[in-house]
């Protein structure tokens, strides 16, 4: 096992098969590796990272970024542009193919955690991103959790996920684990 490909493929599989054997919410300390390195960077000045999607229709998803859900650009270039969140709390990078090799929108989900899921959904039907605001009960009714999935104009899944207004039923816990 030489090569840094096979011996990455065999930490991911001990971590695979250590989520594998997690039934309970605790598990997760107990079961997960340990890491084999510590972190060998200290972060920059400007920003610390920014994934960057490079996209077939460059302008569709920067007009729904930023226009549509109000991202704000902080770097551009030609052809490409960093977007973050108002307080900068999220980066993202979009970019025209001709920056790079396009990304199946497939192969790509960004989550978000909010804390306004019921307003969110509103203001996105209002804005015409989706049709209704179908808050989804990720592990049941019971729990306050919700998410809601939209696409990009380019296919792009995105998933919100928030807890319901309101005080939470008993034995709630928001989340799993």
């Amino acid at each position: 096992m030489n090569s840094l490909h096979e011996r990455c493929r065999a930490f991911g599989e001990e971590r695979i098969e250590a989520l594998a054997r997690c039934k309970e919410p605790g598990d997760f300390q107990k079961l997960w590796p340990a890491g084999k390195a510590d972190w060998p960077f200290t972060w920059g000045e400007c920003w610390k990272a920014v994934p960057i999607i490079h996209l077939e229709d460059y302008a569709a998803e920067l007009g729904f970024f930023v226009d549509v859900l109000g991202f704000q650009s902080f770097a551009t270039w030609e052809g490409g542009c960093f977007l973050a969140a108002p307080e900068s709390e999220f980066k993202l990078g979009l970019a025209d193919t001709r920056e790079g090799t396009a990304v199946d929108p497939a192969s790509f989900q960004l989550d978000l955690m909010v804390g306004n899921i019921e307003e969110a959904a509103a203001t996105l039907v209002e804005r015409g991103v989706i049709e209704r605001a179908d808050l989804h009960p990720e592990w049941g009714e019971e729990q306050r959790m919700r998410t809601l999935c939209l696409k990009s104009p380019n296919g792009i899944s995105l998933k919100l996920w928030g807890n319901l207004a309101g005080e939470a039923p008993s034995g709630d816990t928001a989340g799993k684990g």
